[in-house]
């Protein structure tokens, strides 16, 4: 019995062989299709050839691009794409939000904010250690982490040849469908074409705001790119005020597109003799010329003068830049002077209160006497405005010229610890601090 039962599946799958080896070109197109359509994963060309029977890859694929355009020019709700290697049926981009509707998609299935940002990185560095990733972003990364391994978007592909031999991850191919990427080359054209996926529309936000954010300027200078006609919003001239869904809205300058980057935050001991500024139209040396190896368009949040050294924050943040220097946020810098004299502590009381400029009066200050002798006092200053040489011109104005100048201080970051001319990237709670510089300003000047 049990040789009869074998004798006639052997049978069928004859049967079954002889009828997929009989197909006319047309009928495996079409059996093609119908795999692909009951497929919830891309499928290779080495897959569907075996699936076939007597087909070899090369003729699949050629099928498979016949079949890519009788679906274009039947007007079929789908489009056949290239996915991670593989083939697959995905849903034009058009009828995207009457899927989310019919699915109920929830917010809080989708990834957070910090969780994209995490997986970005891991993208574009990979492979790469989760200390590398915290590094960058300036925080834990633990809960990310665990969320992207979670849903299969990345994978430990190793350890490092590195003190304690630490995990390296990098993506997988369920982060390649996740997001309906070819490849990882590919990943920059995604959303690009009429058929990539949709991106869901988010908050909008002004113009400029947007490009500082990007890094491309600051807010003002931002404000200029735009009034000089240099800025397009989905290929129509900007205006000046106008807000964008970075989600939606594609936004160029001079032609070429600008998105946002990884935000970098640098703390460097500025020495005395460089200019602060990213360029110098005489040739000296910058700020940007004491940094090296870091892939960012950085800018020196304020300056220093040339004769003046000390702390000076580089960043591609036009936002937190605008917070640092806007005399509304009131953040402090703390400035050590060398000054001619004997500086009493009723002359520092007058500092204190503020002096007469040619600009008006300077604003209230801390003034503390850290030292005196030989016919010279170390003063320490602490400012929140940000006037052109004002700690100069204050103590010229009480009679004691500065004979040497640093800064010590910006808001929370303190030099100690860095000789001039280094430097270092702002992680962990220095960086939580000083991205909550001026926020708590900004609600009391705005309340509810």
């Amino acid at each position: 019995m049990t040789e009869e039962i074998i004798e006639q599946q052997e049978q069928e799958e004859e049967l079954e062989l002889e009828a997929v080896e009989s197909l006319s070109r047309d009928e495996s197109r079409q059996t093609l299709h119908a795999l692909l359509f009951v497929s919830d994963r891309p499928m290779s060309a080495e897959r569907l050839a075996e699936a076939l029977g007597d087909t070899d890859r090369e003729m699949v694929i050629t099928l498979l691009d016949e079949l890519r355009r009788e679906i274009e020019m039947s007007y079929a709700p789908y489009v056949l794409k290239e996915i991670a290697g593989g083939y697959q049926l995905t849903t034009k981009a058009e009828y995207a939000p009457y899927i989310r509707r019919l699915f109920q998609l929830k917010k809080r299935n989708r990834l957070s904010k910090a969780v994209l940002e995490t997986l970005a990185i891991i993208a574009y560095k990979q492979p790469v250690t989760r200390g590398e990733v915290e590094a960058i972003r300036g925080v834990s990364v633990s809960h990310a982490f665990d969320i992207l391994q979670e849903k299969r978007l990345v994978k430990v592909a190793g350890v490092a040849e590195a003190p304690g031999r630490p995990k390296i991850f990098r993506t997988t191919d369920e982060f390649l469908v996740h997001f309906g990427i070819k490849s990882l080359r590919t990943a920059d054209d995604r959303g690009t074409s009429g058929n990539g996926p949709v991106r869901a529309p988010g908050k909008t936000m002004r113009l400029q705001q947007y490009m500082a954010a990007c890094g491309v300027a600051s807010r003002r200078a931002s404000e200029k790119f735009i009034v000089d006609g240099r800025v397009s919003v989905n290929g129509h001239r900007a205006e000046l005020g106008q807000s964008i869904d970075p989600n939606v809205d594609r936004v160029t300058i001079d032609g070429k597109p600008i998105a946002t980057e990884l935000k970098v935050y640098i703390l460097l001991n500025k020495p005395r003799g460089i200019v602060t500024s990213a360029k110098d139209t005489h040739h000296r040396k910058t700020v940007l010329d004491c940094v090296q190896g870091v892939n960012a368009r950085l800018f020196p949040v304020g300056r220093l003068d040339m004769d003046v050294g000390g702390a000076i924050i580089l960043t591609n943040d036009g936002d937190l830049a605008y917070r640092l220097m806007h005399p509304k946020f009131e953040v402090e810098k703390v400035y050590e002077a060398w000054v001619q004299g004997d500086l009493t502590r009723e002359t520092a009381k007058r500092l204190e209160k503020g002096v007469q400029l040619e600009d008006g009066m300077s604003a209230p200050a801390k003034a503390a006497i850290l030292s005196s002798g030989r016919g010279a006092t170390l003063l320490q200053l602490t400012l929140h405005e940000g006037r052109n040489r004002e700690v100069k011109r204050m103590c010229e104005e009480v009679g004691h010229p500065v004979l040497e100048l640093k800064r010590v201080a910006f808001g929370p970051l303190q030099v100690r610890g860095l000789r001039p001319g280094e430097w270092r990237h702002l992680v962990g709670e220095e960086l939580t601090r000083l991205l909550a510089l001026g926020q708590k300003k900004a609600r009391n000047a705005n309340p509810r």
